[in-house]
């Protein structure tokens, strides 16, 4: 990541909303920019059972995730990847860990230069911001 990154604080109090409210399972949305400020994100989690058209594109190219028995299948559309917008994945942990697994880092190093792991007990403290090499960078909260 070349500049930085900030984030509405906004953003982060929806992510946390979500985390509980998809807790026990997790969920995958797509976090999305307006010049250096995620501003927005989309969610991809459960996107199959809505839109069955989506295949989990994403998926086929990392191999088969495992976080948990509560993980449901994601779809994830293949555009994403070219959105001039698109700026990484926000993901939810069931645990208490924010470290992204290995599973994460290969979602993180496919595409994204920032991403957030929401873990339990999904509050302010308990999140924290990757780059695509799942190494932890500063992010900025801002109003």
């Amino acid at each position: 990541m070349n500049k930085r990154m900030e984030i509405k604080e906004e953003v982060i109090k929806l992510l946390i909303e979500l985390s509980k409210d998809f807790y026990p399972r997790q969920y995958i949305c797509k976090l999305v920019r307006s010049d250096e400020i995620i501003d927005e994100i989309s969610i991809l989690s459960n996107l199959k059972k809505k839109i069955p058209e989506l295949k989990p594109v994403l998926l086929n190219l990392l191999g088969p995730f495992s976080y948990s028995p509560f993980l449901e299948q994601f779809a994830v559309s293949p555009d994403i990847l070219f959105e001039q917008d698109f700026v990484g994945f926000a993901i939810s942990h069931i645990d208490d860990s924010s470290t992204p697994t290995e599973y994460d880092k290969k979602l993180f190093a496919h595409c994204g230069d920032v991403h957030i792991i929401i873990a339990h007990p999904f509050n302010n403290c308990s999140w924290a911001a990757y780059d695509n090499n799942g190494n932890k960078i500063n992010l900025e909260i801002i109003n």
